[in-house]
């Protein structure tokens, strides 16, 4: 079918085409009833657009997540996504805080003083896969990944404004990203791991890493750095100081609040003034 938009009250699907396959073939010359026959796979085809909205018990908007790509298959029986890209991937939840008083914003509309929307944009060249009951994602090629608190539920983060990135904005660029949803913590908050190889960049506020793979476990507020055919680099400004730290090391465990560093097989550290 071409020029396809399926919608939900809280869904909505466009694309240029979509085949949908049967759990069972249909017999159109039995004349008594079948038994129940479902859809088993769907595949969407061309400019692809997907929108799934979080509402909580008065109807209100607590998290946005969409996807974009040139095909999106859904498998029904194991729940198996693969999206093709170029394309991109964005969740929008709200961030720590009181979710009794954050859920009183609307779309569009600017959050309470003392909290935040939070978005996580994944952006990828080849390919998406994943499985959306276990809650794990992996894309592929060129990956590049914008995190931060934003406004509102149309703005977005952005790394290459002047200035550079805000505070508790991160921009992470790789060719393999993993990410882990691991549930939430005893105060509701979000827990995720991350897992990123090839060539990772990752840029903070206050940081910048370097390394052949990186690992970040958010229940631990741990950022592990590890080196390949050369080591991994990470420069920081210790808390309260005024003079920027370049440790480079085999590999590095840091922690981005603290900004507490441990060096498992070292090499040679430096220091500079801004």
């Amino acid at each position: 079918t071409d020029n396809i938009e399926v919608h939900t009250p809280t869904r909505q699907i466009r694309s240029d085409l979509a085949t949908v396959r049967l759990s069972d073939h249909i017999d159109f010359q039995q004349s008594t009833a079948q038994h129940e026959i479902d859809v088993s796979r769907i595949e969407f085809v061309g400019n692809v657009h997907a929108e799934n909205r979080t509402l909580n018990d008065e109807a209100q908007i607590t998290a946005v997540d969409s996807i974009e790509g040139r095909q999106l298959t859904i498998d029904k029986t194991t729940e198996n996504i693969l999206v093709t890209g170029p394309g991109w991937v964005k969740s929008l939840r709200h961030g720590q805080g009181n979710l009794a008083s954050l859920t009183r914003a609307t779309a569009g509309e600017r959050v309470d003083a003392g909290f935040s929307l939070i978005l996580l944009k994944v952006e990828f060249q080849k390919t998406l896969s994943g499985n959306v009951k276990r809650r794990e994602f992996h894309f592929e090629d060129n990956v590049r990944a914008m995190y931060g608190p934003v406004p509102n539920w149309h703005a977005e983060v952005n790394p290459d404004r002047v200035g550079g990135l805000g505070q508790d904005e991160i921009l992470l660029n790789c060719q393999r990203l993993s990410l882990y949803d691991m549930g939430q913590d005893e105060w509701g908050n979000r827990l995720a791991e991350i897992h990123a190889t090839g060539n990772t960049f990752v840029e903070g506020n206050q940081f910048t890493a370097r390394a052949q793979s990186l690992v970040y476990a958010s229940a631990k507020d741990i950022l592990i750095l590890s080196g390949g055919s050369y080591d991994a680099e990470l420069w920081y400004r210790p808390e309260g100081g005024d003079i920027d730290s370049h440790v480079p090391a085999g590999e590095i465990h840091f922690s981005p609040s603290t900004r507490a560093v441990r060096v498992i097989r070292a090499g040679t550290p430096t220091i500079r003034s801004r």
